[in-house]
């Protein structure tokens, strides 16, 4: 008979069901005409009377033609972690990432072989600890480091390390001088040529943000740009990506301000480590520009590539379904790529954008129909975007906000909602 296939109810097309054989774990077991075992997620069914009235014509849930291409891997509960909202990193088959938790948040590791699900490292605030893991972490020489928003001697934050194999937890750096260092790191650390470079909300020159430069073997951070609160901006939020010797990043706070009624619409900046000078590439208008480009940016071939939550197309309300866009660095030009419409396409795109091949790929925090989010394609050149999941319960995951990440040709992520109420680990092959 082989293992039990897992399925859902409610569904989409007719699936004839011979017999009910109990439950095992968190989910129904029926025997279909077939004589195959399937199991049934408990909740998807809202009474056990449902599942009688489907004994003999149930109707199971076919996903479209993508069924099977998306599993949830594991269901975050309280003592497990909750809510992850930032991408994970695979490191020798082993996934890790953090969540903000409900109270000062965790560290995870998820094994892609086994199964296993570990929590290396639970904050705990203090002087010596951080609270609020913020951002991705990221690999150097063997050793995870990250960030949290908070903890340190005056709650300004702190850069920690993991290190993988001993599982040793270790605060590297805390800050604690607001002007000269910046204050509240809001997103994962950037490694490039032996430095690591991190974004703070507050703090720098002028307390609207900066950017900041780490030394991970003196242990040092210094400010390379200071937000002004203007036209460049203030808060950046979403992580760094470096092209031909620049930085770049998209922050929310900044530019034109005639979004939302008369706030900010957003810009995309570009920062010089060296002369400690930045400007703005791009500043958002609100239009069919998008605005609000809050999620992390990509290089491909010379261009950056991002979305923006709001704007576009004007179908989700006033303020617009999201956007896809480029930015060409060289000549300040921003193109459209694709705007959102929430006809079976998606909306609201609160994550960066995954490169693979020739194609990005992203996660819409809506699905068709407002839904529980959705998995698209788009075609750089072509910019033609494409739904190609659409997540149809919040059993299996709700509101994946963090960038898609491949490993060995398969696609993980994150939804910070969904599953047991906590969010989820997922996997996606195309």
């Amino acid at each position: 008979m082989g293992p039990p296939r897992q399925v859902e109810l409610p569904a989409t097309g007719p699936y004839s069901v011979t017999s009910f054989r109990g439950y095992s774990g968190d989910n129904w077991r029926i025997l279909n005409a077939g004589s195959e075992m399937m199991e049934v997620a408990m909740r998807s069914i809202p009474k056990i009377s449902t599942l009688a009235a489907y004994c003999f014509t149930a109707l199971l849930s076919a996903s479209s033609a993508h069924a099977g291409q998306y599993k949830k891997l594991f269901e975050f509960h309280l003592k497990y972690g909750a809510y992850p909202q930032s991408a994970v990193i695979d490191l020798n088959g082993t996934l890790y990432g953090e969540t903000p938790g409900t109270e000062d948040g965790s560290l995870f590791s998820y094994d892609l072989a086994t199964g296993a699900f570990a929590q290396p490292h639970i904050f705990h605030g203090g002087n010596y600890h951080g609270i609020g893991p913020v951002g991705s972490l990221i690999d150097f020489d063997g050793i995870l480091y990250g960030v949290t928003r908070r903890g340190g001697p005056i709650d300004e934050g702190t850069i920690f390390t993991l290190d993988p194999v001993s599982g040793a937890y270790h605060v590297v750096y805390k800050f604690k001088d607001a002007t000269l260092k910046g204050e509240g790191p809001s997103a994962g650390l950037l490694a490039w040529r032996n430095k690591m470079y991190g974004t703070t909300a507050q703090g720098g020159a002028y307390g609207d943000g900066a950017i900041y430069e780490f030394n991970p073997l003196s242990r040092s951070v210094r400010v390379v740009y200071s937000f002004t609160g203007g036209l460049d901006g203030a808060g950046p939020s979403a992580h760094l990506v470096e092209m031909n010797g620049k930085l770049y990043g998209a922050l929310q706070g900044g530019g034109n301000g005639g979004c939302m009624g008369g706030f900010a619409c957003g810009t995309v900046f570009e920062i010089d480590p060296k002369s400690k000078t930045g400007r703005v590439v791009y500043s958002f208008t609100g239009g069919n520009d998008g605005f609000y480009p809050n999620a992390d940016l990509i290089e491909m071939n010379g261009l950056l590539y991002g979305t923006t939550f709001y704007g576009g197309s004007l179908d989700c309300g006033q303020y617009g379904c999201g956007t896809v866009f480029s930015i060409d660095p060289s000549t300040n030009v921003e193109k459209v790529l694709y705007f959102f419409t929430e006809q079976k396409d998606g909306a609201k795109p609160a994550a960066g954008l995954l490169r693979h091949g020739n194609t990005l790929y992203g996660t819409t925090i809506y699905g068709d129909g407002l839904k529980y989010g959705g998995i698209f394609k788009i075609n750089p050149a072509g910019g033609v975007a494409k739904e190609i999941y659409n997540i149809p319960s919040d059993w299996r995951g709700d509101y994946p906000a963090a960038p898609l990440i491949s490993s060995d040709g398969t696609f993980y992520g994150t939804t910070a909602l969904g599953g047991g109420g906590y969010g989820t680990i997922f996997s996606f092959n195309r």
